[in-house]
């Protein structure tokens, strides 16, 4: 997992073209699940004297594979669920 909220869209998109390229396919990242993990709500990439037209141009969500993802929020805390044989495992 890599947080891509800072991330350009370029990068996504590269791993995306270079797993089409490599299994022959045209699904987005050839069918293969990709986790991308961030605040896409809260963060910008960082760029040096760009506009803000072009820094929301450059985020993840303003790339064309972003219709293909399918976003889920964590719900519950797990760590407010210790007992025992959890405390003792971690």
């Amino acid at each position: 997992m890599n947080d891509v909220t800072l991330s350009y869209r370029h990068a996504v998109e590269a791993v995306d073209r270079s797993l089409q390229d490599i299994h022959s396919s045209k699904q987005a990242f050839s069918g293969i699940t990709i986790i991308l993990g961030g605040d896409f709500q809260q963060a910008l990439p960082v760029m040096v004297k760009a506009t803000w037209e072009e820094t929301v141009q450059a985020t993840v969500q303003q790339s064309h594979v972003w219709r293909d993802v399918s976003v889920l929020h964590l719900t519950q805390n797990m760590c407010l669920n210790c007992n025992d044989q959890q405390t003792q495992f971690a």
